[in-house]
């Protein structure tokens, strides 16, 4: 409702500020004298009897403007026998930069957004602007006419630049020159003034032709006006709203159109285009059939070749002191070949050590076909960059712990490997056809799945049953009476001599 209302209320953004500091992220939630107090100042706001006028462009303008530390705020007025009279307010917060401004800096604030919220009042009108800061009226003293400055009780500014639209090139009387000199407006307005014409969307209105609420701009013009649309450079869309408010002539969209495309500093500074939509790669036949390969580094001094396999996810990392060379990559990726064998492509960026002739050289002999990235855009080779940065942070996270750099990568693959991806199998289940074992699988009971049967004439004994077993000496073998205590499988058992000694046997 305050928000719904905060037009009606005057400086609500610095009333507000207690209620709204509870709403910042991560921020504690307290309840303080001064939220109690703002509260109730809201609702004294909200329930008052205040009488605000209605606008009159007939009447004079005042914007009155104020700024404090944690907001900015104005009001458009009406002075009637020497009352002013509030037509309505505006007030924002302030952001965390602007409130570190000086004073000074946030009473020009308050006065750039003043106007610039009132804009539809104020635009092609002169209006008193009140503020009680002394240093912005002296700045501007110089700058504007003296004769707009009324009241000396309080420090005041000219109207803004806004309405100052050239006045030497472009004036009504300028415009009703070039409207009577106009081959069709010229008809259009005799028609209009011998009382011949039945279309009541065209009026007169000091001798300038109106369609509607929007002046007829002549010819000769409308590249001035197109120029003062264009003025801050603002793009298509919102060139056509301003210009709706104000003008019209035929094909004055597609003048505007033409206008902001043409203009080279909006295109100097545009923001780029749309992106094109995501494009996937197509998914191998087989494993290992396509690599993605980077470096990461450097970290602690010294570099990291990645290889991602880009079917299963499957990583390889390894680690070179050196600073990276083709000589040196065609080294390490020899190492990870020999386990893996030759890919059938591999994608990589535009580094020096990948575009060199030796490393190319080295791709032809053994059949792999390079893929290189358009400069400018890694998301191409996603899957290397991504693993990148996940060796990185993951590197930085174990800084405090015990092991050594070699010990750390091995224990970071250990575990991505066995990490479920999306799909819900994890790399060493899509390349290795099976799940490898980690400390964790301790947590799971071991289970005996295999399914064992009766081999047709085995001999079968008994715990407790009486025994001789063959007992091994330094000369040959002698038989010796014990007991089964215990039978492993089908085959072995545990055979406790009369002596004490226990040992494993076989059933023959």
């Amino acid at each position: 409702m305050v928000t719904y209302y905060s037009r009606f209320i005057p400086d609500v953004s610095t009333i507000t500020y207690p209620l709204r500091k509870l709403l910042i992220k991560d921020s504690t939630f307290r309840w303080t004298k001064a939220c109690e107090d703002a509260f109730l100042k809201l609702k004294n706001e909200i329930s008052s009897d205040r009488i605000l006028t209605p606008y009159n462009p007939e009447l004079p303008l005042v914007i009155t403007c104020d700024a404090s530390p944690t907001g900015v705020a104005g009001m458009l007025s009406h002075v009637l026998n020497g009352i002013e009279k509030p037509i309505a307010f505006a007030s924002r917060s302030l952001t965390s930069a602007e409130r570190n401004y000086s004073q000074l800096d946030r009473e020009a604030l308050a006065i750039v957004f003043a106007i610039n919220h009132f804009f539809m009042y104020v635009f092609g009108r002169k209006f008193k602007l009140i503020t009680d800061n002394q240093p912005l009226a002296s700045i501007h003293q110089e700058q504007y006419s003296t004769d707009i400055a009324i009241n000396e009780e309080v420090h005041q500014l000219c109207y803004s630049t806004i309405f100052e639209i050239s006045t030497e090139e472009l004036t009504t009387e300028k415009i009703v020159q070039e409207t009577d000199k106009d081959e069709v407006l010229s008809k259009i307005k005799q028609t209009i003034l011998n009382g011949e014409i039945d279309n009541i969307e065209y009026t007169l209105d000091a001798g300038i032709l109106f369609k509607g609420q929007r002046a007829v701009i002549p010819k000769k013009l409308q590249a001035k006006i197109l120029e003062e649309l264009h003025k801050t450079h603002v793009g298509i869309t919102k060139m056509k709203q301003l210009a709706r408010r104000y003008c019209i002539w035929k094909g004055i969209d597609r003048d505007i159109e033409n206008t902001v495309k043409s203009c080279r500093n909006c295109a100097e500074v545009k923001a780029s285009p749309a992106k094109a939509p995501v494009h996937h790669w197509e998914e191998p036949t087989s494993n290992w059939d396509r690599i993605h390969i980077d470096y990461a580094g450097p970290f602690e001094n010294h570099y990291f070749l990645i290889v991602i396999d880009a079917r299963s996810r499957w990583a390889e990392i390894r680690i070179t002191k050196d600073a990276p060379t083709s000589e040196k990559t065609i080294e390490l990726l020899k190492d990870i070949f020999s386990i893996h064998g030759f890919p059938k492509a591999m994608v990589s960026d535009n580094a020096t050590i990948f575009v060199s002739e030796t490393f190319k050289q080295f791709c032809r002999n053994s059949g792999i076909f390079q893929k290189l990235i358009a400069p400018g855009h890694p998301a191409t080779n996603g899957l290397a960059e991504r693993n990148v940065q996940t060796l990185k942070q993951r590197l930085k996270s174990m800084q405090g712990e015990s092991l050594t750099l070699s010990q750390k990568v091995r224990e970071i693959l250990f575990k991505y490997r066995a990490t479920p991806l999306a799909c819900g199998k994890s790399p060493a289940e899509l390349y290795l056809h099976r799940a490898i074992r980690i400390n964790l699988d301790i947590l799971k009971p071991l289970k005996n799945t295999a399914n064992y049967q009766e081999i047709p004439g085995t001999r079968n004994l008994s715990i407790g049953e009486r025994v001789q077993a063959r007992y091994y000496t330094n000369q040959k073998p002698v038989w010796k009476f014990g007991t089964v205590i215990k039978k492993f499988g089908q085959l072995h058992y545990h055979i406790k001599l009369d002596n004490g000694c226990v040992f494993k046997r076989h059933i023959d």
